[in-house]
């Protein structure tokens, strides 16, 4: 039976549509070229955002059925879904504004070179950890360390955001919220460390 979604799941929900909203007002207020660089920059924004979200949620099996009424996978699907979509668009968007598609290449000439572009490279573990959960059930004792690869990937993408000089730079708003939502992620790779080891 499926339960309905608690008042503490819709003011949730209600957070999370407002922290977007400002997301989009203080790129909008910035400035931006075209219609294209505003998708862009937004989609970058949020598709962080979506899977810090989804890996933030992963202590909290039950807490988010209660608060949901749905599964966590049903959850986690949904928020990954949409996170993995906007930051798959972002390059696109950013390849066909410049006509250049090679935006899709890692860049590994120096040590400076690969972190400003470290977005490149995440990009690809993205799909390496999502084929990882799809193959699960081929690979069980594996899985779990190659979707693990999230935590690299909002790692290279927070140094990425910052070291070109992006809205998250350059917003104290927005460095506020995507430095408190990596805090969360790595607090949150800390406690599922701490409840494997104490189901061992």
């Amino acid at each position: 039976m499926v339960k309905s979604i608690t008042k503490k799941g819709y003011a949730v929900i209600l957070a999370i549509g407002g922290t977007m909203v400002s997301m989009f007002l203080v790129v909008f207020y910035n400035g931006y070229n075209d219609a294209l660089d505003l998708l862009t920059r937004l989609c970058a924004l949020y598709g962080y955002f979506g899977i810090s979200i989804s890996t933030i949620m992963t202590p909290f099996l039950k807490r988010i059925k209660q608060t949901f009424g749905r599964t966590f996978v049903q959850v986690h699907h949904v928020t990954a879904a949409l996170g993995i979509g906007f930051i798959t668009a972002h390059p696109f968007f950013n390849a066909i504004r410049n006509a250049d598609f090679t935006t899709f290449v890692p860049l590994l000439d120096s040590w400076d070179v690969f972190w400003t572009n470290g977005g490149r490279v995440a990009l690809i573990l993205v799909y390496v950890a999502f084929v990882g959960v799809l193959v699960k059930r081929k690979i069980p004792r594996y899985w779990r360390p190659i979707h693990a690869l999230m935590y690299a990937v909002l790692l290279l993408g927070i140094i990425h955001a910052y070291l070109i000089q992006s809205d998250l730079a350059q917003s104290p708003v927005l460095l506020a919220i995507y430095s408190s939502l990596f805090g969360a992620v790595v607090l949150t790779l800390l406690v599922r460390r701490l409840q494997r080891q104490a189901t061992v």
